[in-house]
């Protein structure tokens, strides 16, 4: 049942810990962030309350605003801070419950038309745009930006959301009762290695076998209800439009 407890670990992905991100404009020219103090420099537009800001044009160069965002730094840097701890013995295995993970992001964000019940983050990410943040910045004939209406803030925090999913996936699939844990270092190395990984394989695989090589039943089992749901529910959807249509 280690999915199951998983699942009900991601407390900082819950909707009352993520702070919004819809005040920020979309497709403006961000320019990076400042300090308060900083900000006297350049005059510009101040919207909020605080002592970090990010400055950005929408129309106009000449025209220069600066947000605070202090509320999402704050909530970027508690993600980040958590880290994996587990067995000596089970480290080995890293780059196998990574995979695992991806594989498993993977599934849950192509089914986005239906509410997720297990956690609140923004699942319209798909995997290859998540990828190109660790591997090359580029996909689909677009820098990754583009998908994160050019707002490098909300980027960093999809990208911390992400890891924090990978880490808790770990803590909770390499985890074994009784044995001291250690902290995992260099993960992002892993990661970056295991998105590479990724591109190379079957991305509908129902069995994780032909992915990391390892069989896990319960990984398997899980998948294959995420998407018998999805195609149930798109098939109540057609039969729905037919009957309309008629």
């Amino acid at each position: 049942m280690y999915i199951y407890d998983f699942l009900t670990s991601l407390d900082l992905l819950k909707k009352e810990r993520i702070p919004l991100m819809d005040e920020f404009p979309k497709n403006a020219i961000y320019y990076g962030t400042c300090s308060k103090d900083e900000l006297q420099k350049r005059n510009p537009t101040i919207i909020g309350e605080g002592d970090m800001y990010i400055l950005y044009t929408v129309e106009h160069i000449d025209e220069l605003y600066a947000k605070c965002i202090d509320e999402q730094l704050a909530y970027i840097h508690e993600l980040n801070q958590f880290d994996l701890m587990i067995p000596r013995s089970m480290m080995i295995y890293t780059d196998v419950a990574i995979l695992e993970a991806i594989r498993l992001y993977d599934e849950l964000s192509k089914h986005t038309d239906n509410p997720n019940p297990f956690f609140d983050m923004d699942m319209k990410i798909k995997m290859p745009v998540i990828s190109s943040i660790y591997l090359n910045n580029y996909v689909n004939n677009h820098p990754s930006l583009y998908y994160f209406q050019n707002n490098p803030i909300k980027k960093e925090l999809v990208s911390a959301q992400f890891m924090y999913f990978v880490k808790k996936y770990c803590e909770y699939r390499l985890t074994v009762k009784d044995l001291k844990v250690y902290r995992v270092r260099n993960i992002e190395n892993t990661l970056h290695n295991a998105m590479v990984q990724y591109q190379t394989v079957d991305h509908d695989a129902y069995h994780i076998l032909e992915i990391t090589g390892l069989e896990n039943k319960e990984f398997d089992d899980f998948i294959q209800q995420i998407m018998h749901v999805y195609e149930q529910s798109q098939d109540i959807e057609s039969t729905k439009s037919l009957k309309h249509n008629c």
